[in-house]
């Protein structure tokens, strides 16, 4: 049986060791840092900042076939967070990935007409987001 076309562009996630081939629709990571304010005792009255913890979140939307599914439901029954790389593999001219650990919070699923299920994937990083540049230049 044939598989219908499905928009959207290759990503190489691994999501708990495991790696997943995905069609992405859109796959997005969010970081935040809060900024704090220091009080300054050097006579100026200006106020000095520092940078504050980091938070991010892990976003992703896109279709994924049943092995891959049995695979990310794993990953969302555990307790802990789990270890991550986002790889681009098409539609972009790079392969820089983003590494970290992610506490999954939502993983939503929905069937469609064409041999896979649409997935939605959101969860918050945990420690650091460790970022590999693109070896293509």
């Amino acid at each position: 049986m044939a598989q219908d076309f499905v928009q959207g562009f290759l990503a190489t996630i691994t999501v708990d060791g495991v790696d997943q081939t995905l069609t992405i629709e859109q796959g997005g990571l969010t970081r935040s840092k809060s900024v704090l304010s220091k009080g300054s005792m050097d006579g100026t009255g200006f106020a000095k900042s520092i940078p504050g913890p980091v938070t991010g979140t892990l976003d992703l939307t896109g279709h994924i076939v049943q092995l891959n599914l049995n695979d990310l439901e794993l990953a969302f029954a555990k307790d802990v967070p789990v270890a991550f790389t986002m790889t681009i593999t098409e539609g972009l001219v790079t392969d820089a990935a983003y590494s970290g650990f992610v506490t999954l919070s939502q993983f939503d699923v929905d069937t469609s007409a064409d041999a896979n299920w649409a997935f939605q994937l959101q969860g918050e990083t945990s420690g650091e987001i460790v970022y590999t540049p693109s070896a293509v230049v």
